[in-house]
């Protein structure tokens, strides 16, 4: 019984080693890596593909010659060892191919452009194999370093992971259809290292390189898909030219070219999502406004292509936010949500900084064959406490590509990555990045002056300064007016405290008394804020020039680094609430000279309640001291100059004779239109009036009801 059952032990086992060795690679191929067979041709992604020359990799420090001229000897080799079948044949390949063998490709990044500003390149751009994406795009131009390391060029995009540890680059790119032939169940073409096809150099500089192609083919041979990145030299000067880096745009531009070729015999359709712009650096974190916000640009009137450019926005706290409570559900279609069926095609979509903008625009024409379906927002990395620092980019959802049988279709992208400056934007179609505020005018008025007078060999600071000289004496004629005002104020102040005195328990007769003695000698109490409603549009203006201006930052004054950040001193050994770990002098310098300035132009106080408005007033300029603390320097340099001319100004008044009317003659009154504050007084005089009467009618039509109620008693 015991033999029987060893035996029957033996020929199942038999059966399944048999059987599991013969049917187990067809039905499980991924658990049976075949050995690498030794072929003229690698199959998979190097199908049909030859290995670029080391020459075509410009400087690459992965490649060796001798490791080049190797594989050349191994593959003369296999060619002659090879046996010639069918097997051999890529298009012939079996689709089971094992996915082990997609991995063969090595990592490389190749470097397109140049970090030498001389070069008349403008930006340096590092793309890898692994997804074919750019890993980061370096900016060349002295004036963009790094604000903390003076050494280092800024970086403008770069590679981030978020917190399962999953690369994001910018272009990664996924295709649903094609995902699942490409490694792992959990891979994508994202993870996938793809071929380096073809490299090509500047002809003037030869270790220059100035783009590449990746290439993947699917393993089972009916699909290729290629992606291509360019940059090409705007300027062709020796030297570095400051003009050119400020007005041409194609120098910061990285033309993307996506490719899908249908090499089956049937037709076939497709779909793409990429990654957009990733890792924009945040500066000056601690006092900035503006972190990562995504911008998206549609055309208004799809009819009219020349027509003006809605430019929406999202920033990284919404999103942050929606990711946390599970609600992240924004999107942009091209096609209109209202049910009209308008289409307003995508212009630019991508991500900006407070001075730095990365961003796509489709190339083609998007009326008639659009690129992108959908964009969604997306979180790459989240900083729970700070969700306004987060690091955000978008999802581009293509358009359903359909590829006859042998052919191939593409879409092209540029890709804009540099500073924010309207003549670089505005050929593009991308000038709404620009966000001046209500006061736009005023504030590209002020980028106009400040140029001006930094072109003629000013520094920014003197530029700030010369600009305040300037408004300050256009409205030299007001101030003048002030100055008039605040000495007739002065000499009305005894007799409005005696009207006070006469009228103290009637404050309707202390305002018609007050009005009446304004009239009398021609005094307007609201010209004393003339200047400062005009200075309003001016502050907002130049706050937002500041803001915007790329030109500020990092320009010098004094012991100022920055003038588009506060002035930062010296540091903290402590945090202050609501001020952080930096002293900032000109702020502090800002408030003092207002408070000085309060106290030179009020009047003298006469009566307690107006000694309480002064308090007032001082308290407000102290609070001012802590909004302004984290103000740009250049903003504070304005309000200084500002203040010192305004005092310097009041003193020169006093001894300028101010022209004043004739006083009023008490027999012939001069016969002159009513003054506001007489009409005003007439009318306060008539609505009292009106008051009293109605209240007396009020009155009697009570008292005849009683009357008559007494009447209709008596009968009774």
């Amino acid at each position: 019984m015991e033999q029987k059952r060893f035996f029957l032990f033996l020929t199942l086992s038999l059966a399944i080693w048999v059987g599991w060795f013969s049917f187990g690679p067809k039905v499980f191929p991924g658990l049976f890596p075949k050995p690498v067979p030794k072929q003229p041709a690698d199959v998979g992604d190097n199908a049909g593909d030859q290995n670029p020359k080391a020459d075509d990799l410009g400087d690459e420090p992965k490649v060796d010659d001798a490791d080049v001229k190797k594989a050349d000897r191994t593959d003369k080799k296999t060619e002659v060892a090879a046996p010639d079948n069918d097997d051999a044949k890529p298009p012939e390949r079996p689709a089971e191919k094992p996915p082990a063998k997609l991995a063969a490709n090595p990592k490389r990044e190749i470097k397109l452009g140049c970090p030498d500003p001389e070069s008349g390149y403008f930006i340096e751009a590092v793309a890898t194999s692994e997804g074919a994406a750019i890993a980061t795009v370096r900016l060349n131009d002295p004036r963009y370093r790094v604000l903390d390391k003076r050494d280092e060029q800024l970086q403008v995009i770069t590679t981030a992971l978020d917190a399962d540890g999953e690369r994001h680059a910018t272009f990664l790119t996924s295709f649903p259809e094609l995902d699942d032939q490409f490694g792992a169940a959990k891979s994508t073409l994202r993870d996938y290292v793809w071929k380096v096809a073809a490299v090509e150099q500047d002809p003037d500089y030869p270790k220059i390189n100035t783009s590449v192609t990746f290439t993947a083919t699917s393993p089972d041979g009916k699909f290729q898909l290629s992606k291509r990145y360019d940059v090409h030299r705007a300027s062709k000067q020796t030297q570095l030219d400051a003009q050119p880096r400020d007005t041409d745009s194609s120098g910061y531009q990285i033309k993307v070219q996506i490719s899908i070729k249908n090499l089956s015999d049937e037709e076939k359709e497709f779909t793409y999502v990429a990654e957009g712009p990733v890792g924009l650096p945040l500066e000056n974190v601690e006092n900035a406004r503006k972190f990562r916000d995504i911008k998206i640009g549609m055309w208004d009137d799809p009819n009219d292509m020349a027509g003006g450019i809605t430019i929406e926005s999202m920033t990284s706290a919404d999103i942050a936010e929606a990711v946390a409570e599970g609600e992240l559900k924004e999107e942009w279609k091209q096609d209109a949500n209202d049910g009209s069926g308008e289409i307003h095609p995508f212009q630019c979509l991508g991500v900006d900084v407070q001075y730095f903008a990365a961003f796509f625009i489709p190339e083609g024409n998007q009326l008639e064959s659009p690129n992108i379906d959908v964009i969604r927002p997306q979180l790459v990395t989240n900083i729970q406490a700070h969700p306004e620092r987060s690091d955000v980019s978008l999802e581009i959802h293509s358009t359903r590509i359909v590829v006859p049988a042998g052919d191939e279709e593409t879409h092209a992208y540029s890709l804009f990555v540099g500073p924010k400056r309207t003549a670089l934007l505005a050929p593009i179609g991308a000038d709404g990045l620009m966000d001046f505020g209500w006061f736009g005018f005023v504030s590209k008025a002020m980028l106009g002056v400040l140029k001006f007078f930094h072109g003629i060999g000013l520094p920014y600071g003197l530029a700030i300064i010369m600009l305040t000289v300037l408004v300050r004496g256009c409205m030299f004629p007001i101030s003048r007016k002030q100055a008039a005002s605040a000495k007739k104020m002065k000499e009305l102040q005894p007799k409005i405290a005696e009207l006070k005195k006469k009228y103290e328990n009637d404050k309707e007769k202390i305002a018609r008394a007050q009005m009446e003695l304004f009239s009398k000698n021609n005094y307007n109490p609201l010209s004393g804020c003339l200047p400062m409603f005009l200075q309003l549009p001016i502050f907002i203006g130049l706050y937002q020039a500041l803001y915007n201006a790329v030109d500020l930052r990092m320009a010098p004054f004094l012991w100022i680094s920055n003038l588009a950040a506060p002035d930062a001193l010296f540091p903290l050994p402590f945090v202050l609430p609501f001020l952080g770990s930096q002293f900032n002098l000109l702020p502090i310098l800002t408030v003092f000279l207002f408070l000085a300035q309060q106290k030179m132009f009020m009047p003298p106080a006469t009566d307690d309640q107006t000694r309480m408005q002064q308090k007032m007033m001082t308290y407000m300029m102290i609070f001012m001291g802590f909004m302004f603390y984290s103000m740009p320097a250049g903003l504070c340099v304005y309000f200084i100059a500002s203040s010192l001319w305004g005092m310097g100004e009041r003193k020169l008044l006093d001894y300028v004779k101010t022209p004043e009317p004739p006083p009023p003659d008490d027999k012939q009154p001069a016969e002159k239109k009513s003054s506001f504050w007489s009409r005003m007084s007439e009318r306060i005089e008539a609505a009292t009036e009106m008051q009293q009467q109605a209240a007396k009618a009020k009155s009697n039509g009570r008292s005849k009801p009683n009357k008559k109620n007494k009447k209709s008693r008596s009968r009774r």
